[in-house]
């Protein structure tokens, strides 16, 4: 895999972990629980060697 940057001639290698949470309408009941849920998500990435994204759904 090629280096995304250079900083000081050192090659830096960056990863992406993301959550998705996704909902009907019904499914959460304040945006935190949403955001909560997208958190839960990008830490299971985290936990699974990173580097990839995961999805939360919830139907009601």
């Amino acid at each position: 895999m090629r280096p995304m940057a250079h900083a000081d001639g050192v090659p830096l290698h960056v990863t992406v972990s993301i959550g998705i949470a996704c909902l009907d309408d019904a499914a959460f009941c304040s945006a935190r629980e949403l955001i909560d849920a997208a958190d839960q998500s990008m830490y299971r990435v985290k936990r699974e060697g990173r580097d990839g994204t995961a999805t939360f759904f919830e139907t009601s």
